[in-house]
């Protein structure tokens, strides 16, 4: 499905709104993301999330712990 290049079903989608005009800062974001979510661990602790705000609340902990490391 979309795609996936292990053939798998996605379970996981990032939507990402920008200005047409701003091609080199949407790329800039996509890569941020890729490289966000290159981790298994953190797509396993985002699919655990039962309910929306747990959801919110596990991607803005992950989001901090690796803008952390990231720096």
């Amino acid at each position: 499905a979309f795609g996936s290049l292990d053939g798998k079903l996605s379970r996981l989608f990032f939507f990402i709104i920008a200005p047409e005009d701003k091609d080199s800062e949407f790329l800039n974001i996509m890569a941020e993301v890729g490289q966000f979510l290159s981790k298994k661990e953190t797509i396993d602790k985002l699919l655990l999330a039962k309910t929306n705000s747990e959801l919110y609340s596990t991607l803005i902990l992950l989001l901090e712990n690796y803008s952390s490391h990231s720096e």
